[in-house]
């Protein structure tokens, strides 16, 4: 890929890619952090057991 091919494309063309990419990126990385926080929320919070040893 050449330097004088990506010059050429217009700035509203390249404004156009880069929100794109950067819309892409947040979304996936919201979506990964998300995930993550849910998983570990997950594993943080037990719901109380209760034995019988605990009733009796």
């Amino acid at each position: 890929m050449d330097g004088m091919n990506t010059s050429q494309r217009s700035p509203r063309t390249n404004a156009l890619i880069i929100a794109g990419v950067i819309l892409l990126s947040g979304f996936m990385a919201y979506n990964f952090i998300g995930r993550q926080m849910t998983q570990l929320a997950g594993k943080s919070y037990r719901p109380p057991v209760i034995t019988p040893t605990q009733i009796l």
